[in-house]
């Protein structure tokens, strides 16, 4: 949280939290749609897989870390970007089986 005013999320704090809702649809949408249907969209998928698993490690430690740094806060928004990349692992590991 920002030191300034503890009430309002600081833009790193949204940043993260956009980042980790945009990796988690990536995942999501290439786990249930078929991305292959469109030889272009699947070209796209294909040449972003890498960073996307390199993308979803990082943000999930990196949140984790933030949220440590804000002593546990349940308001903090890094908490609520982990839960999400969290649920987006455990869901694609399940779907992966």
């Amino acid at each position: 949280m920002n030191e300034n005013s503890p009430d309002l999320p600081d833009k790193k704090s949204r940043a993260v939290l956009l980042a980790s809702v945009l990796v988690s649809l990536f995942w999501i949408a290439g786990m249930t749609l078929n991305v292959y249907r469109f030889a272009a969209v699947g070209a796209v998928f294909e040449a972003l897989w890498l960073p996307g698993i390199m993308l979803i490690c990082l943000l999930t430690g990196w949140t984790f870390l933030y949220w440590k740094k804000d002593l546990f806060c349940l308001r903090s928004l890094h908490l609520y970007a982990w839960l999400l990349l969290i649920g987006t692992i455990l869901y694609t590991a399940i779907v992966m089986g």
